[in-house]
């Protein structure tokens, strides 16, 4: 667990009731952290703006980590999402 999350006690509850997720596609460009558009995002991604740990979080849409910040991609714009 990240000192984030240990910090964030309503981020740690969403991240608590989420399902880890290793790849998320966009119907239209997301920003990162870094105000970078992407049309995904991985876990895995050798792009070092692509690679974000995530959350599927249902009702809500993908909670993602990247570069120590947190930002949420709103379920309309997650085109589909792969479990870990």
């Amino acid at each position: 667990m990240t000192e984030e999350i240990q910090t964030h006690p309503l981020l740690k509850k969403l991240i608590d009731r989420g399902i880890p997720t290793w790849r998320a596609e966009f119907h239209s460009a997301v920003n990162n952290t870094d105000d970078v558009p992407e049309n995904y995002f991985s876990s895995e991604s050798n792009v070092k703006s692509r690679n974000v740990k995530m959350w599927w979080i249902n009702g809500d849409g993908v909670l993602c980590l990247h570069k120590g910040k947190f930002f949420m991609v709103p379920h309309a714009n997650v085109k589909f999402v792969k479990f870990e």
